[in-house]
């Protein structure tokens, strides 16, 4: 049995496009569906996701949660 985490939000950044839609469409649904938990879908487009998400790391704001990143950032990003 999946823990309950209702009352809780999970801030998700994901590339805009088809993968911020199949998020929202697909995986939010089924994830609060799940675990009572909320997800809010941040996306930018690829020419600025890159910079929103490393200025994020390296500020230690920690405005998301969960990162989609991109296979060729996977090193720098880690």
């Amino acid at each position: 049995e999946t823990p309950s985490f209702e009352g809780q939000t999970l801030t998700a950044l994901f590339m805009s496009g088809v993968y911020a839609d199949l998020a929202r469409e697909v995986v939010v649904p089924d994830f609060e569906s799940a675990t009572g938990a909320k997800v809010e879908i941040v996306d930018f487009p690829y020419a600025t996701l890159h910079e929103k998400m490393l200025l994020d790391f390296t500020s230690g704001t920690a405005s998301y949660d969960v990162v989609d990143v991109a296979c060729q950032w996977d090193g720098e990003m880690a």
